[in-house]
């Protein structure tokens, strides 16, 4: 997944827009949220690149973006939701 990490407490002051809950519950959408952490204390909203079921152990390559598809997907996040920062991709496992 590639997108921004924010606290649980940044989404629930987000919460408030309609739009933010939409992230969570669209799975059509390009931009999507996961909650993570030990506790669900942090939230990755952008966009998941790839899913795999790897039961053969086989290492997995994970897709790099082309720049301006990283610029996309940053601008996308920030002009719906206001999240701004650094964007990473995330490795997101079950």
């Amino acid at each position: 997944m590639y997108g921004i990490l924010v606290s649980y407490d940044t989404y629930l002051d987000t919460r408030t827009n309609d739009t933010i809950a939409d992230v969570l519950n669209d799975d059509n959408d390009d931009i999507q949220g996961i909650f993570t952490g030990r506790e669900g204390d942090f939230m990755i909203v952008g966009k998941v690149l790839k899913i795999v079921d790897n039961n053969n152990k086989e290492p997995l390559i994970i897709p790099e973006l082309e720049t301006v598809d990283e610029l996309i997907i940053r601008n996308t996040v920030t002009e719906r939701y206001g999240f701004k920062g650094e964007f990473h991709y995330y490795f997101i496992r079950n």
